[in-house]
């Protein structure tokens, strides 16, 4: 039907994928936002509330192809389609698979990742929106700041503490009928469906929280991590998850991105929802108490570091949820340091290409890439000048050593603190390991 404008829609996306830095792929879109089946590819891949319900492998599936009448025949009908159909019926299945046996065979992969959801373009949509306002709707989460770096904005209001989870970020938006999972980034979590069967039976609203694996008999809490990880996001259906709740804020405060409700009000409405409507796979998040005090702090946070937690959350109990990383939310966490020598210089990419993204260093005999903590002059001058910091001692705060599957050896959020130039040798932790 559209043939030259599928294959044009699709060579503009692979386009927008190959070019570098924010501002030229801005420009790029800039250019060809008026063309109608581009556009709407933004919109339905950046689009963090529309749900396709296939993945990669569920088009791989071999299904037996019955006659279908009017069939898809090009790619704004594909996506049009998906949008509302988004169930992963065979069916659906079936109509994809046909539609996209119809473009040659170099243009398949794209379209493939492009109607399941998985082409990435290195592109967000706030940035469509600076060119077109308001086109794209936003996924924006309260995000926590590090609570000694700026213990001074909360230091005397009331704040309530709670365990802060080593789990996946998970925001559930519960609505008349039916109930989706979002990460963080807006992407939608598929398969968990005893987690979304139990939202179903709460009030509509939204939940914000942490999916976490049912711990397996002396499981330390990396290796939970790793296999919750593994599991939220495979994308086929899984059991033995469950969601932790630790606010809600109602859904049309949440669609409108403005919020007038304080986290004293909005906990206290979590609390009472959880305590009438027991299910199985939400639970409330352990609370440790509200104070005045940043000491109860640090002593909670010893506390819970020595019963195996990730550290302590600390939420202004007068603020309203914020649609950023604001100051109505801290994380309190226990790093450790090392001074561990560096070994290379890695450009960086977008907004950091043409200066340094990063450096590797050394630590236990591995490579490790850290790339927080820099100011923007410090990254010019360690791409261009790479022997101001190649070969020296630098110091490193990091949360906790990890191991990926194959076993090697990394550092959970590394941050460079500075070159240390009278040291010569590594150490790879204040503790003493």
């Amino acid at each position: 039907m559209q043939r030259w404008y599928i294959m044009s829609t699709i060579k503009k996306l692979e386009q927008l994928k190959g070019i570098s830095g924010s501002n030229s792929k801005k420009t790029f879109i800039q250019r060809n936002l008026d063309d109608e089946v581009f556009a709407q590819a933004l919109f339905f891949l950046l689009n963090p509330y529309i749900t396709v319900g296939i993945s990669t492998k569920k088009i791989k599936k071999k299904l037996h192809h019955e006659d279908i009448s009017n069939p898809i025949d090009s790619l704004y009908s594909a996506m049009s389609y998906l949008q509302n159909h988004s169930t992963g019926r065979d069916i659906d299945v079936i109509r994809i698979q046909n539609f996209l046996e119809t473009l040659p065979e170099d243009e398949q992969g794209t379209a493939t990742d492009l109607l399941t959801k998985k082409l990435t373009l290195g592109v967000q949509g706030k940035t469509v929106n600076s060119i077109r306002e308001g086109f794209i709707p936003e996924f924006n989460p309260m995000l926590a700041k590090e609570f000694y770096e700026n213990s001074k904005k909360i230091k005397g209001k009331d704040m309530s503490l709670s365990v802060k989870l080593d789990g996946v970020r998970c925001i559930a938006l519960r609505d008349s009928n039916s109930v989706d999972l979002f990460s963080r980034n807006g992407k939608p979590f598929i398969g968990l469906t005893e987690v979304e069967e139990s939202f179903l039976q709460l009030p509509i609203g939204v939940y914000d929280g942490e999916l976490l694996a049912d711990r397996e008999e002396g499981e330390s809490t990396p290796d939970l991590y790793r296999r919750t990880v593994g599991m939220v996001n495979s994308n086929e259906n899984v059991t033995g998850v469950k969601h932790i709740a630790f606010d809600c804020i109602p859904l049309e405060e949440w669609k409108n991105q403005k919020s007038t409700t304080k986290h004293r009000d909005r906990f206290e409405l979590l609390q009472q929802v959880l305590r009438e409507h027991k299910v199985d796979n939400v639970e409330l998040v352990e609370h440790l108490g509200f104070t005045d005090d940043i000491e109860d702090v640090t002593k909670e946070l010893k506390r819970m570091t020595e019963l195996g937690y990730e550290g302590v959350m600390v939420n202004d109990r007068d603020a309203v949820y914020e649609f950023k990383r604001g100051n109505a939310l801290f994380k309190a966490k226990e790093f450790d340091s090392g001074d561990l020598r560096v070994l290379e210089v890695v450009e960086g990419q977008g907004k950091y290409e043409g200066m340094m993204g990063k450096i590797i260093v050394e630590y236990k005999g591995n490579e490790v890439g850290v790339g927080t903590g820099f100011s923007d002059a410090e990254r010019v001058r360690f791409f261009q000048d790479p022997s101001s910091i190649v070969g020296k001692i630098v110091r490193i705060d990091y949360q906790t050593e990890s191991q990926d599957k194959d076993g090697v050896v990394s550092l959970r959020f590394p941050s460079f603190e500075g070159i240390l130039h009278d040291k010569t040798e590594p150490r790879y932790s204040d503790k003493g390991e």
